[in-house]
Formats: structure tokens, C-alpha cells, sequence
């Protein structure tokens, strides 16, 4: 069966003075086998989508998973 799965998403730029972080919602497509959880299956997807990296200014910046907001069933 086919899922959405709406994500939310925390950034945050460790050396930043201003360090208000950063928000981004993602919605992501995915199948899950008949019988198994939706929710279990987008919360393992997410974490791919945690990363760490270097921005333009040298600074780490962390994108981090917070919470699913919404699932909906495609089918």
C-alpha cells in the first residue's frame, strides 16, 4: 500500500550568532508491504534525511527529524 507521510524538520547552524533555528516540512512517498506499519516504516525513511554538512561560511549546519504530522493513505 502506498503512503504520504508529512515530516518536520529542525535546522540549526551551530555557530550562528542569531540561533533561531530553521524549520522544513517534507512530505515523502513511500510503499509499505500489506500487514506492516506505516508509521514505522516513515519514521526509518526519515533518517536518511538527517544530515550534517559545512555551509558556505564553514559553519555545521544539523538537520534534524522532530516529528511526523500527518500520514495518509494513498490507496
Amino acid at each position: 500500500m502506498w503512503f504520504s507521510a508529512e515530516v518536520l524538520f529542525k535546522g540549526i547552524v551551530e555557530s550562528a550568532a542569531d540561533d533561531t533555528p530553521l524549520y522544513e516540512r517534507k512530505i515523502i512517498l513511500f510503499n509499505v508491504p500489506e500487514g506492516k506499519s506505516a508509521e514505522k516504516r516513515a519514521l526509518k525513511i526519515v533518517k536518511d534525511f538527517e544530515v550534517k554538512y559545512k555551509n558556505v561560511d564553514s559553519e555545521n549546519v544539523i538537520w534534524k527529524f522532530v516529528k511526523i504530522l500527518e500520514i495518509q493513505d494513498l490507496c
